[in-house]
């Protein structure tokens, strides 16, 4: 296969979250995820607010709290899972 075609557009694409589902799936899927993680350290992605609360309430509407301590800190988290909230103004 030759060299993957490359966006040259400057504006953002947009990604439903069943593609980046479908993404991470086949990352997973291939043992890639890991690599692709460390690879990738360079870029941020930039999230709604309303998808990120979006998925905070499908997880508590779930109860995903009750089967997974991870689950419970991205619900309480101010920002994302892994990333320390800022500190309380005094």
């Amino acid at each position: 296969m030759e060299e993957p075609f490359l966006y040259k557009g400057d504006e953002p694409i947009l990604w439903s979250p069943s593609q980046v589902v479908e993404f991470v799936g086949l990352l997973n899927k291939l043992g890639y995820t890991q690599r692709f993680i460390e690879e990738s350290k360079g870029f941020s992605i930039s999230v709604p607010k309303d998808f990120i609360n979006f998925s905070k309430q499908f997880l508590f509407r779930n109860k995903a709290y009750e089967k997974s301590e991870e689950a419970r800190d991205v619900i309480k988290s101010a920002h994302c899972p892994k990333r320390p909230d800022p500190p309380f103004p005094e």
